[in-house]
């Protein structure tokens, strides 16, 4: 390549990422890496869950640990209201919190994820008289009566596919599974945790709570470009009468290519059309929509969180940035603009890791890569 053409190549890169080296330079200072959370790696995957009661039940990829929790209700001082996760998944918050003898809300839009969040509350775990006759899932479902059995048949169905909807290869035979959870929830309930969890079915972006209600947040939104929602939960969702993935996606944050567009009116900060502009010469016209609905989505979050928190509660967002189509998306810089926009103070960004290796330059700096973080955020005084 000659020197002109060079040249010309790097005055085009800073005209096309000039807003994103902006937003870096602006967040430099808040975003570090945290000596009390020196292992928050391995905090903002679900894997130490594993083994842990009440979190075995169900194997979510998409959550992350109970530590993560603990951490946050001893670091951050929540307010005396409930915590809230508007993004529930798998119940990690409401689990952690309960275990603390801390209120919690947990809302997920997938009526699955609610109900078996909700499980995590009861008092007993029958056995099941018998299950011989039952091949298969729709079988058991259909002689499941206790809200227990229910459950476990749906946690089974959960353990069918793999974190992105792929379906797995079975190790056991459905009873087997269905014996297996029941077996976890009779031992885990025999110390049942308290009845302080509000779990509620609803959209995130249109949240059913009252302003100055809720004492903190903490959740993790879909990361751009990630997980089909619907796919992951649809074995789940087809035992309780889903016929089509399209209702569930209508519910979701628009963070998958296949998930409808609809409108996307939200203000967002001007770094966002400049992704756009790049997007579209990378991948066209349903590029821009799923980023325009994305971050339009993630607004209107934020802006129900600042509706619903007191005044000075802590509010923790685990988010990831990506190289969408070649694109880099920082994810984790946006949501902290957009959020400083709407009512909140930005206490810190922790960076929990890097996602790739890159050789990316974006102004003067080098080897920029897509991070997974921990966003703190306050909410000001009204």
């Amino acid at each position: 390549m000659g020197r002109e053409r060079r040249k010309n190549v790097r005055a085009y890169q800073r005209e096309t990422n000039r807003l994103r080296v902006e937003l870096e330079e602006r967040f430099d200072s808040l975003l570090r890496e945290q000596d009390d959370l020196a292992d928050l790696a391995d905090l903002v995957t679900a894997r130490s869950a594993a083994n842990e009661p009440f979190h075995r039940w169900m194997a979510y990829r998409q959550g992350f640990a109970p530590e993560l929790v603990r951490r946050f209700l001893k670091n951050s001082k929540p307010e005396s209201g409930p915590v809230l996760d508007p993004f529930a998944g798998s119940g990690t918050v409401a689990i952690e919190c309960a275990r603390a003898g801390r209120t919690a809300c947990s809302i997920d839009a997938m009526p699955t994820l609610a109900h078996s969040l909700a499980s995590r509350f009861l008092r007993e775990v029958p056995a099941w008289p018998d299950m011989s006759m039952t091949a298969d899932m729709g079988g058991l479902w259909a002689a499941a009566v206790h809200p227990a059995h229910q459950a476990a048949v749906l946690l089974a169905a959960a353990r069918t596919v793999d974190g992105e909807g792929h379906r797995r290869a079975e190790r056991l035979k459905p009873a087997a599974m269905v014996q297996q959870i029941l077996e976890w929830m009779r031992v885990d309930c025999a110390s049942p945790l308290p009845p302080v969890a509000l779990v509620l079915c609803a959209d995130a972006r249109a949240l059913p709570l009252k302003p100055a209600s809720m004492g903190g947040v903490l959740t993790s939104p879909p990361y751009l470009s990630r997980y089909d929602y619907a796919r992951v939960n649809e074995p789940m969702e087809r035992l309780l009468g889903w016929r089509t993935k399209g209702a569930l996606r209508r519910t979701q944050v628009r963070a998958a290519r296949n998930l409808p567009t609809g409108n996307a009116k939200a203000p967002l900060p001007e770094v966002v059309a400049e992704i756009e502009r790049e997007a579209a010469t990378q991948g066209g016209p349903d590029r821009v929509r799923t980023v325009r609905g994305y971050f339009s989505d993630l607004a209107r979050v934020i802006d129900g969180l600042a509706d619903t928190l007191q005044d000075n509660a802590p509010c923790w967002i685990n988010m990831a940035g990506t190289d969408h189509q070649r694109v880099y998306i920082p994810s984790d810089l946006i949501v902290a603009a957009i959020a400083a926009e709407r009512g909140f103070r930005i206490e810190g960004i922790d960076i929990a890791r890097e996602l790739r290796p890159s050789g990316r330059h974006l102004g003067a700096m080098e080897h920029v890569a897509p991070r997974e973080c921990v966003i703190r955020l306050r909410r000001k005084r009204r």
